[in-house]
Order: C-alpha cells, then structure tokens, then sequence
C-alpha cells in the first residue's frame, strides 16, 4: 500500500560531506540526505572504498573530491541484497537498467537502502523494488558494464522480489 504522505528522511553524514564546500558543490541544487564510506564491487571483484552520497535526486559515487558515476533514482530498477543462509549479510546492488548496475558491501546496508526506498519513493511516489537472494554473493545478480554493452541482464527474476520489504508506506 503506497501513501500520499512523503517519507521524511533524516540526514545523516558519516563523513563531515555537508562540512566540505566543495564537495556539497558538487551536488549541485540536489538536497543531501546521507553520506558514508562504502566498499564498491567491481566487474573484477576488487573491493574499492568509496564515498557514498543519496541525495533527493541521486546516488552518487565519490573518489577523491569528484563524482564516479551518479545514477538518478528514477533510473533505479530496484535492489538486491544478500540474505540468510548466505553468511554475506552486508552485500547489495543498485539496479540501473538502462545502464549498468552498481555493487556494494557496508556495515550500514540496511540503513542505505531504507534511505534510497525513502529517496525513491518520494521522487517516484512508488515503491523501490527489493530483492533477495540466498547467494554467497551478488555476482550473478549484478549487471556489469561489459554485460550492459553485450546486451545481457543479470536482473534477478520476479520470484525473488519481496513485495513485503519493497512496500514503503511514508510516516
């Protein structure tokens, strides 16, 4: 059940991010929500660390004071996480179909995905899509660039989805 009522999303900073002028410019006229350090998974399995900021409009991925890529929420396809009796409890993926999608480890997965669902919901006035999957790890269930450029989807299929952790009701 959707509401009419936006999600109030209380900002959050691990990082001092609001504190740095530049790297708030970055950002633009987006409103920041949540900033923190993350792992990043890439097509090659090397565990990056990253900045990660959710804003009202976006996700962006942040090295060194500039911008990775940025994936706009209403680009998102939904999420994945990993779950019991996979003893990997900290992986997720942010789906973006129409490019490629992203991988992450963080202590703090529960909490940044409520933060996107919340995000999402209030730019997209629809729930985010959430997915489980019982894997040690994300990997078949991540679209990497050079599957994007091939063609192929690794979405994970509606079976997986779990309506129930995906219906976001506002407060």
């Amino acid at each position: 059940m959707v509401s009419a009522n936006p999600a109030t999303i209380e900002k959050v900073d691990y990082i001092n991010f609001q504190q740095d002028r530049a790297c708030m410019n970055l950002l633009g006229e987006d409103e920041f929500h949540y900033g923190t350090l993350v792992k990043k998974i890439n097509m090659f399995e090397w565990k990056q660390e990253r900045t990660m900021v959710i804003t009202n409009q976006a996700i962006y991925n942040i090295h060194k004071k500039k911008i990775k890529r940025c994936i706009m929420l209403k680009d998102i396809g939904g999420m994945t996480k990993t779950v019991t009796p996979s003893k990997n409890l900290k992986e997720f993926t942010i789906h973006a179909p129409q490019e490629y999608d992203y991988r992450f480890l963080s202590d703090k997965r529960e909490e940044i995905m409520n933060v996107i669902k919340k995000a999402y919901y209030n730019l997209n006035k629809r729930n985010c899509p959430v997915y489980h999957t019982t894997n040690k790890d994300l990997k078949d269930f991540t679209t990497t660039e050079n599957d994007a450029k091939k063609g192929v989807s690794r979405f994970p299929p509606e079976d997986y989805r779990m309506a129930n952790e995906d219906l976001f009701q506002g407060d």
